[in-house]
């Protein structure tokens, strides 16, 4: 009987052993691929089918090639049209980043897993070092922000007694766009906003909101006026004399990147209210490994750094409910992020410069580079929940060098010479506070609503965006060459 079992267990094995080694056998070889059809794809792995490149010339002008690469196994950044017969790379090796023109036909061939995290390994110092240069986004923002109105004593003035609900929204400023629209989400009012990939045009449509909002509200009550407060108390009488629809909790609901949950209760018995600052990324389907990896690596540096920069107007009482560390949904068009409040409603610069900080996080996270990022998870749902700011700022000294470089990644587009400055005003910004940098006092008045706003906030001498930033920091150039 022993024998008998014996032989079939050994008949087993061999069986397996066969089934094993026909399906290893079937797995393809990687095919080269020609460099045109990498176009537009980033962070790629490839063999180079050849380390010399000769020189190709197309009629009088056109030129690729005519170099030799340093490394057989590179990893392409990105991949653009060069001219109708070539494509301009910029790819990056154990040595650093480096660009090249290569013909159309040029072949490159896919690392297998085992090699491409080889290659990952001996690039990650290049990495952490040109990280400006990694973090290139391809997709549009947008916003769907609440606020409260108050009245002049300070208190609540219901958005639902001077707006309509969500499905007879009315709209913003025509000119910000068709699917910009007013409404209220319970006591706060809500608007939508034109999703763009230029932030600065973006930021034109929450300028419209706002102007809306407030317009409606003066409707109502002549002393009306945008809202600090990003916590609002709600009366005892007050809720007890408003309609079930006004009082429930409309959101439907969240996905966490933590598994966490909101507490839930009696919204009659909850007498307060939270107004949030969600951000859109228009990145399209993606799996969702991805997102949440993206949502944590949003937490990690975006949501911590505006712990710190909300310090004085965040409250820990909206994170038992909304906003929660982790808290996103996906919607057609991509990620909606529901973590922040809408502190950065305040000031347009604000906005701009969470915006700009918040796409280099997506990207961050998009490209798996936290795990360059010194920290844990339960640390930065810590702060976040918590409202920390000493562990936020704890955080930002332990990763200045990152966020210094995330923050020169977003301001590249004004030259080598302001990136350094640019980057350590803006940290410095987040690290401070938002007083630190702008007068919070007047929303109106820090947005124009009652003035002239000019197209494309970020223009030039107008300080509104990044320009704004660049005063900033000559004014901090000026004062270290005083003192």
């Amino acid at each position: 009987m022993l024998n008998k079992l014996v032989n079939i267990i050994k008949k087993a094995t061999v069986k397996k052993a066969v089934v094993v080694e026909k399906v290893v056998a079937c797995v393809p070889k990687p095919i080269p691929i020609k460099v045109a059809e990498f176009q537009y794809k980033t962070r790629v792995a490839v063999k180079v089918s050849s380390l010399d490149v000769p020189l190709q010339k197309y009629g009088a002008h056109y030129v690729s090639g005519g170099f030799k690469f340093a490394e057989e196994h590179i990893l392409i950044l990105n991949c653009v049209r060069d001219g109708k017969y070539s494509q301009y790379i910029n790819y990056q090796d154990s040595k650093g980043i480096h660009s090249a023109s290569l013909d159309n036909n040029f072949l490159l061939t896919p690392l297998s897993s085992e090699d491409e995290d080889k290659l990952l390994a001996t690039t990650a110092a290049s990495t952490i070092a040109n990280l400006e240069q990694h973090l290139p986004y391809c997709f549009s923002v947008g916003s769907d922000p609440e606020i409260f109105l108050e009245k002049k004593d300070g208190s609540v003035l219901p958005a639902f007694d001077f707006l309509p609900g969500k499905e007879k929204s009315v709209p913003t400023t025509p000119s910000r766009g068709p699917n910009c629209n007013l409404y209220y989400d319970g006591f706060q009012a809500e608007f939508t906003t034109e999703a763009q990939s230029c932030l600065a045009y973006h930021v034109d449509s929450i300028q419209g909101g706002l102007k809306a909002a407030l317009s409606h509200a003066k409707n109502k009550d002549t002393k009306a006026k945008l809202s600090l407060n990003t916590v609002m108390d709600i009366s005892p009488e007050l809720m007890a004399g408003s309609e079930e629809k006004h009082v429930a909790f409309g959101c439907m609901p969240s996905l966490n990147a933590y598994g966490l949950q909101g507490i839930k209760g009696n919204a009659r018995e909850i007498l307060f209210r939270s107004a949030g600052g969600h951000i859109h990324f228009g990145c399209g389907k993606l799996d969702e490994k991805t997102m949440v990896k993206v949502v944590k690596a949003l937490d990690a540096v975006l949501g911590v750094c505006c712990v710190s920069f909300f310090a004085k107007y965040d409250n820990p009482r909206r994170r038992q409910m909304y906003g929660l560390a982790g808290e996103y949904r996906l919607p057609p068009h991509g990620l909606e992020y529901r973590t922040l409040s809408n502190a950065w409603l305040f000031h347009p610069l604000l906005a701009h410069m969470v915006f700009d900080l918040a796409r280099k996080a997506f990207v961050f996270g998009q490209k798996d580079f936290l795990k360059y990022w010194k920290g844990n998870e339960e640390e930065t749902v810590k702060c976040i929940q918590e409202c920390d700011v000493e562990l936020a700022h704890t955080i930002m000294e332990r990763n200045k060098d990152i966020l210094l470089k995330i923050f020169g990644a977003a301001y590249m587009q004004y030259g080598k010479e302001y990136v350094k400055g640019n980057s350590e005003a803006a940290y410095k910004a987040f690290y401070d506070g938002i007083d630190s940098i702008v007068d919070t006092k007047d929303i109106a008045a820090n947005w124009l609503l009652n003035g002239v706003w000019t197209r494309h906030s970020d223009g030039e001498g107008f300080k509104f965006g990044r320009s704004k930033l660049k005063a900033i920091v000559q004014d901090i150039a000026v004062k270290k060459t005083a003192a």
